[in-house]
């Protein structure tokens, strides 16, 4: 073959590779436009892909399938955080019933470490899990939670803020804990079981309980037994769903489930409880105290359901006595 026929054939080969590719080009170009996808779009079925870098998808109507990728496309933000977790996964059976020893205190099966003597807790932020402590349980610190915890001795804080104390139980099997299963102020206590104590707690600041069970006090000479007692103070009490009672290893000072007195002044709210108490009054709301009570029950061991001297009550409504609802007035 003369060189001047192969020059003409690599012309003529050359020619056709150029058509194809324009040919190409302008299909492509075809496709796009007539998808009407805009600049850094095209038009896909990102339903059926798996996307990775920086495309993402995009409603578009006139699409296939209604999507369309997005390149260039900014980063998804961040998920959002996990809800917290839940405080105790126990529950108490709801109102009308109460809480009792089966649904407060350290849950069956626990497993404790025992803690010989006193335990002090001094770091901000601590959380006393699963201790068996034969002594007493001094709070130190603020923002501690007391967690599945036998505490015998009882546990007291001074001047600290945001104890939490959960499925714990207060008191010794046997005999007397002392003067005050928990003192003074600034707690919550949740689904506890109080005990063998002249007092079951204090409750001088702000307070909150809820679904615990105060029972079985113990009587030394001198005592007037109280499930639960403020004496001056102020702040916020909340007591809702628990049983509260003031009777003790013997009928000599009792008095009542609830003592509000001595100067108290801040708003307490009552509701849904039980009060148990074979003293003059079961419950005693005195001073200066802005009183919500809602939902309660009496049982008839006292002599009188309550007394309000002095008290600033602001909500009184169905309150009755537990055996057969009878309505209780203020």
């Amino acid at each position: 073959m003369s060189k001047l026929s192969a020059l003409r054939q690599f012309s003529h080969f050359n020619k056709i590779v150029a058509v194809c590719a324009a040919v190409v080009v302008i299909g492509v170009g075809y496709i796009l436009i007539n998808t009407r996808a805009a600049s850094f779009f095209a038009s896909v079925e990102p339903e059926l892909a798996t996307l990775s870098g920086n495309a993402a998808t995009l409603d578009d109507p006139t699409a296939s399938a209604g999507k369309a990728l997005q390149f260039n496309a900014p980063a998804p933000p961040p998920p959002p955080p996990p809800p917290p977790p839940p405080t105790g996964t126990r529950t108490c059976p709801p109102f009308p019933a109460f809480p009792d020893a089966k649904c407060t205190g350290v849950p069956a099966g626990t497993n404790l470490t025992t803690v010989n003597g006193d335990a002090f807790i001094t770091q901000a932020g601590t959380v006393y899990t699963d201790k068996d402590v034969t002594g007493t349980i001094y709070v130190r610190a603020d923002k501690v939670t007391i967690k599945r915890v036998k505490a015998r001795g009882g546990i007291q804080m001074i001047d600290n803020t945001g104890l939490v104390i959960e499925d714990t139980e207060v008191g010794p099997s046997t005999g007397t804990g002392g003067d005050d299963g928990i003192a003074f102020d600034n707690y919550t206590c949740l689904r506890c079981n109080i005990h063998n104590f002249s007092d079951a707690a204090k409750i001088n600041g702000t307070v909150t309980m809820i679904d615990s069970y105060i029972h079985d006090l113990w009587f030394k000479t001198g005592d007037h037994n109280d499930g639960l007692q403020a004496y001056g103070g102020s702040g916020n009490i909340t007591l809702r769903h628990n049983y509260i009672s003031s009777a003790a290893n013997s009928q000599g000072g009792q008095n009542a489930a609830i003592l509000i007195a001595d100067g108290y002044n801040g708003t307490v709210t009552l509701e849904q409880n039980l009060f148990d108490s074979y003293g003059v009054y079961a419950v005693r709301l005195h001073e200066n105290g802005k009183y919500y009570v809602r939902n309660n029950r009496w049982t008839r061991n006292a002599d009188n359901t309550h007394t309000l001297n002095f008290a600033q009550i602001l909500e009184w409504t169905g309150n009755a006595y537990q055996d057969n609802g009878q309505a209780i007035s203020q």
